[in-house]
């Protein structure tokens, strides 16, 4: 998301930001959009759909000309894999072979809860990483990463904004609300 984008288009509205993969108790923590990614539970919370965001595999042009492009998902036990962490375990790489899906155990030299750690570390020749689209959308346009098996990925995850109640949100987080809404779009 453009938070520098809105902030010139709204100077006054301040954002206090939280990047965090926990999920936050809006009420108890003051917060009041939080962005949430795959299928939410029952909650009393509204929704509002962003987008979907699709996994990418990608590796820097610099890594796949010294280490060679692998041809297949299975080759992929024999790079560095950076990986993504999750409640504290390594998220797997599910990949579409012969119709039917199947996890490979990749390994390497760094794992990070951190997309934009991950992505740097790509950026920087260093291995393979698997990401979600929007976070290296740009990179891959600039050709500074290289999609690796677009058609073998699974779809992704559900984006949505959620926040306690519509009639109870400030005429400036509305504003933020339409502002992401709208980007999004343009994203997914």
């Amino acid at each position: 998301m453009s938070i520098p984008e809105f902030l010139k288009q709204y100077p006054d509205i301040k954002i206090d930001l939280r990047l965090s993969d926990r999920f936050v108790d809006l009420v108890v923590e003051g917060i009041d959009i939080a962005i949430r990614l795959g299928d939410l539970e029952d909650s009393s919370l509204i929704r509002r759909h962003l987008g979907h965001a699709h996994f990418a595999i990608c590796a820097s042009p610099t890594y796949l000309r010294t280490y060679g492009t692998p041809n297949t998902p299975q080759d992929l036990v024999h790079h560095n894999c950076l990986r993504y962490i999750f409640n504290g375990q390594p998220v797997p790489w599910e990949f579409l072979i012969d119709k039917t899906w199947h996890k490979i155990s990749v390994n390497g030299t760094f794992n990070s809860d951190n997309g934009g750690a991950l992505k740097n570390t790509a950026i920087a020749g260093l291995g393979i990483t698997r990401l979600l689209s929007f976070q290296v959308h740009e990179e891959i346009q600039q050709k500074r990463l290289e999609l690796l098996f677009p058609e073998q990925l699974p779809l992704g995850l559900v984006v949505q904004a959620v926040f306690t109640h519509q009639r109870n949100l400030s005429p400036r987080v509305q504003v933020f609300l339409e502002f992401l809404t709208a980007y999004c779009a343009k994203v997914f």
